[in-house]
């Protein structure tokens, strides 16, 4: 399941929500997959490209008490790019398992963040445009 909403303009900024199901690591008596609503917020900064992204997991136990919050900046140097990632998890209630959350949370983003090389170098790649002249990408203006 994939819903993909449409790109809003907010200020200089582009905003995307996209909901969607993925599995879930078997802990803490989590259920095998959970519905995520990513809230995603794209803007140039300078010569940057900043990706931001909130998610909540709906289905986790204490998914209601947390958002995982992610900022991805991708700048020109020499004759490449650099691209970082932070992350951070954003409790809004208290819960004796915050520290259990937290940890498993980063992990995992961390895993996500190895992959991140790749998937920038496939954006390199010559792309076709969308059949329905729509593109993927948010054009984000200075």
């Amino acid at each position: 399941d994939l819903e993909v909403g449409p790109w809003s303009q907010e200020g200089k900024s582009k905003l995307r929500e996209v909901k969607f199901v993925v599995a879930v690591p078997q802990k803490l008596g989590s259920p095998p997959q959970t519905r995520v609503t990513n809230v995603f917020r794209v803007a140039h900064s300078g010569v940057s490209v900043v990706i931001e992204s909130t998610s909540e997991s709906h289905d986790v136990p204490f998914g209601s008490y947390f958002s995982v919050q992610e900022v991805v900046t991708i700048r020109p140097e020499g004759e490449g790019i650099v691209a970082s990632k932070a992350t951070g998890v954003h409790f809004v209630r208290s819960t004796m398992v915050k520290s259990i959350i937290e940890s498993e949370t980063i992990k995992a983003c961390s895993q996500k963040a190895a992959l991140m090389p790749a998937a920038i170098e496939k954006l390199r790649e010559p792309r076709h445009p969308a059949t329905d002249g729509s593109s993927s990408l948010p054009v984000v203006e200075q």
